[in-house]
């Protein structure tokens, strides 16, 4: 072997242990940097909250719309990331201390969204709500809507474009910067195009109302997705129908997301249709249906499997498959889907009702807006084990409790609780909080008020609060150098 040769054997050699030394030692790093401990994130009670009421409707005589915010009492919170001196308003009414709540109504014509504020101590607690009601006319009905906070994401199935229905998406922007915001669009036959609802500009504090007629007219249904491109919007919708002259209902769509298995409490009982829709936006499903009643969970003989295609909304009448009682449906699918529930009940002028799939409690709730002269329920539903909660019952302007009860709802069930009617001028507010080691429990409110030419209903989720946030652990990122 030659001197050259012998040099490269040699300097192969060295490489290769000088590898191995480097390796080794890195791995060692690693292996250190494996053993950090990396706390969980800290939970700390929120220190601001903004919601709004999307569409305060109104005309003289005819529609009047009803807001009412209320701090919920939350005892055990966690102590906050900072102390700031509390203050909440909604449409500039103070809210002075938790168990507070004020009303107002609007009567004459439309306003501009309203807006709950809270910040400080009073912030984790911050409920709000809206109630239209329409007497006569083409707006006759109810609709309650939860006044909801900012988000980058939300689904809503139903409303359309066809003769006599009228179908608005309201965009709210609260905060500074302007949104930029895409709209999706699903129909029967699939994905709908419509220039006009892609890259939509919400300046701050401003609300653009679009008419789905316009972006996709024709359609019996949609599945509608609203995408925050850019900062965050508060969006609804708000869906009305009528036949030649006659109302035939008006409704805010429940918000709703993606999942694999959906739960629809509080669908409505009694004569009138039923009308499943369903969408899963990126793949073909396959669904199977149970329906959830006061007895137990039961599998139907007919729907109890179905089939969806890609971004296709379908159809179906429930009315074979419900009886005449208050239900929940789960829906188990193999993809994620989003699913809602049209409900229309008889009478010489219908009412309509919606509902959809719902998140379960995953802490404190509230109802807002419990009024005389009308029949208000909570819908629970607890599809594995049994389910207990605590429910307090408040007037406005009072202290003291209504009254307090513990709630339990066997595995497998669903449960209807009649609330107390008011005496007028006051109004009933309710919270609902799961008790620790409770099974998964979904809620509802329903409201009826009966009148001559028909009773007139409305559904939605009980809104969830959001008293605490997760503030992430930071740790050293070690490296190799």
């Amino acid at each position: 072997m030659s001197i050259g040769s012998r040099l490269h054997s040699w300097q192969a050699i060295v490489a290769v242990v000088l590898g191995l030394v480097l390796v080794g030692g890195a791995g060692q790093r690693l292996a250190n940097a494996e053993q950090v401990a990396i706390a969980a994130p800290r939970e700390v009670a929120v220190q601001s909250t903004a919601l709004v009421c999307p569409a305060p409707i109104a005309a003289a005589g005819t529609v009047a719309t009803r807001i009412t915010g209320a701090i919920a009492v939350l005892p055990d919170l966690p102590p906050a990331a900072s102390s700031s001196k509390p203050s909440a308003s909604i449409g500039g009414q103070p809210l002075t201390a938790p168990g507070s709540a004020v009303g107002f109504n609007v009567a004459l014509k439309p306003i501009p969204p309203v807006v709950a504020v809270a910040t400080g101590d009073l912030a984790p607690g911050l409920a709000a709500a809206q109630l239209t009601q329409g007497s006569t006319g083409p707006q006759r009905g109810l609709a309650a809507q939860n006044c909801g906070a900012a988000v980058t994401d939300a689904w809503f199935v139903g409303g359309g474009s066809g003769v006599g229905r009228n179908t608005q998406l309201f965009l709210t922007n609260v905060d500074d910067e302007t949104a930029q915001v895409d709209v999706l669009i699903f129909g029967k036959s699939g994905p709908l195009y419509s220039p006009g609802s892609l890259g939509i500009q919400v300046q701050g504090h401003t609300r653009v109302v679009l008419q789905m007629l316009n972006l996709a007219p024709g359609q019996p249904v949609f599945g509608i997705h609203v995408i925050a491109r850019e900062g965050r919007i508060s969006p609804a919708v708000l869906d009305s129908q009528v036949l030649g002259l006659q109302a035939r209902g008006i409704e805010f769509l429940p918000a709703t997301g993606l999942s694999r298995r959906t739960i629809l409490p509080g669908i409505l009982g009694g004569g009138g249709t039923r009308v499943l829709s369903v969408l899963s936006p990126d793949h073909d499903a396959q669904i199977s249906l149970k329906v959830i009643t006061a007895d137990g969970t039961i599998r139907p003989t007919i729907l109890t499997t179905i089939s969806v295609q890609q971004g296709r909304l379908s159809q179906w009448n429930l009315a074979p498959v419900l009886g005449q009682d208050v239900v929940g449906l789960e829906l188990d699918s193999d993809q994620p889907i989003v699913a809602g529930v049209r409900s229309t009940l008889d009478g010489k002028i219908p009412d309509t009702a919606e509902t959809a799939g719902t998140p379960p409690l995953s802490g404190p709730a509230a109802v807002l807006g419990m009024f005389a002269g009308q029949s208000s329920y909570i819908r629970l539903v607890a599809p594995g084990a049994s389910a207990t909660l605590t429910m307090v019952i408040r007037q406005n302007g009072v202290a003291k409790p209504v009254r307090s009860t513990v709630i339990k709802v066997p595995g497998g069930t669903s449960r209807s609780f009649l609330l107390p009617t008011p005496v007028a001028p006051s109004w009933f507010w309710v919270t609902l909080e799961p008790a620790p080691g409770s099974g998964p429990v979904y809620a509802s409110r329903q409201t009826s008020q009966a009148a001559v030419d028909g009773t007139m209903v409305t559904s939605t989720p009980v809104q969830q609060l959001r008293p605490v946030a997760q503030i992430p652990t930071a740790v050293p990122q070690v490296g190799l150098g």
